[in-house]
């Protein structure tokens, strides 16, 4: 800006010269905020993927022959640069090798297991089997019976036999022993052959509405094993029994 006067004018007169104005100052700035929007965007995308392209790598890594066949169970997810494993591993099996070998992941910070179960096949096991045994003895097998001189159930029956029907299909991986037992009345091989057949009719029930046989054996007792007094009809009446039993 400069001040001028004109000379030889009585009254003076004051200019005021401005600069021109630069309407073009602005762009840089735009030009600036936008190359940093962009690229704060294409960073936080390139943070964005960082997970899922840990997670896919460490997956391959995971399920490659060796891995696959020694941890079977295990799965992995990524959260930033943090690995996470979870499922479970026997407990002799140690993970030291599935860590370094996760680790060695170009990008990978750390290899957490917070969620990875340790079992025990063999407590697992003996855990089932006495969950099989208590449920099996809350039900009442004494109420299952045959009509007279045949291998028919009575309608008394059907309880019991559904609720055993429903545990071994629960259980596959159980097996009982069915137990036919009689009283006294009548020649000993004719009582082993019958108590034989009952059982037997107890295991068809079960295996023609889907239970392995291999879940199943059959045993004939006769009169041999009372346990009551074969010389009153109500003694002689429980005597004439199913028994279901556990195998292990």
């Amino acid at each position: 800006m400069s001040l001028q006067s004109g000379a030889g004018n009585t009254a003076e007169s004051l200019h005021l010269v401005l600069p021109a104005d630069d309407h073009g100052s602005s762009i840089p700035w735009v030009v600036a905020i936008g190359s940093s929007v962009l690229l704060l965007v294409l960073f936080l995308q390139a943070a964005k993927n960082i997970p899922a392209s840990l997670e896919q790598q460490a997956n391959v890594e995971l399920n490659s022959a060796r891995m696959a066949a020694s941890y079977p169970d295990v799965k992995v997810t990524a959260t930033g640069r943090d690995l996470y494993l979870s499922g479970r591993v026997h407990v002799d099996q140690s993970t030291e090798p599935l860590h370094t070998q996760l680790a060695q992941i170009e990008g990978v910070n750390r290899v957490y297991q917070p969620a990875l179960a340790v079992f025990d096949p063999g407590l697992q096991q003996q855990a089932q089997a006495q969950s099989f045994q208590d449920a099996l003895a809350l039900i009442n097998i004494s109420t299952v019976g045959f009509q007279p001189g045949s291998v028919r159930f009575t309608t008394q029956s059907e309880l019991a036999l559904t609720q055993l029907l429903q545990l071994l299909k629960q259980y596959p991986d159980s097996r009982i022993r069915i137990e036919g037992h009689t009283d006294n009345t009548g020649a000993d091989t004719v009582n082993v052959r019958v108590s034989r057949e009952r059982a037997s009719a107890v295991a068809s029930y079960f295996m023609s509405r889907g239970v392995a046989a291999s879940q199943l054996a059959v045993t004939g007792y006769g009169s041999t094993r009372p346990i009551a007094d074969n010389s009153t009809e109500a003694g002689r009446s429980s005597n004439r029994r199913i028994e279901v039993n556990p195998v292990n």
